[in-house]
């Protein structure tokens, strides 16, 4: 199939329409195995009972590889706050809710937060190793938990919908 028009991009992909009710979310070269370990979380998150889309396959267009997501109608949280700045504290509140009730989910399945985090925190050049010793330091006196944590939730990677 071919890639439909482009409708996003970050950092680590595009999103492009994948047929009239789908999107494929297509990551850049740099990044790595990325895919497959998006792949893994998202259908083991999809079954939790959050309010996510829905999480089809993996597929192939142009020589590229991307995880076909149902595609979801709305404004970004953040176009919600910029259309109307003075609902921003109803905004917020939304942002709360939608962290706690995924921090309620109990995920063994998932990857380790923390272990994340460490590995990248070893492999960044941005801070001293001294820096970096403490950080996992204290890091490793935070709690074990088996919680759902997104690692990137903003305004900006909520769709406001229905």
């Amino acid at each position: 199939m071919k890639l439909g028009k482009r409708i996003g991009q970050g950092y680590t992909a595009e999103v492009f329409e994948w047929g009239s009710d789908k999107i494929i979310k297509v990551f850049r070269p740099h990044t790595g195995d990325l895919m497959e370990h998006e792949w893994r979380i998202s259908r083991q998150v999809a079954g939790l009972g959050l309010p996510v889309p829905a999480v089809y396959g993996i597929e192939e267009a142009e020589g590229r590889r991307g995880i076909v997501y149902e595609r979801v109608a709305g404004p970004t949280l953040t176009q919600v706050i910029a259309a109307k700045p003075w609902r921003i504290a109803q905004a917020a509140r939304q942002l709360a809710a939608l962290h706690a009730a995924m921090h309620r989910r109990e995920a063994p399945g998932l990857p380790k937060q923390k272990e994340m985090l460490e590995r990248r925190i070893r492999e960044t050049s941005l801070l001293s190793e001294e820096t970096k010793a403490r950080v996992i330091e204290r890091l490793n006196r935070l709690p074990e938990e088996v919680r759902l944590c997104h690692g990137d939730l903003h305004p900006e990677n909520i769709m406001m919908t229905a």
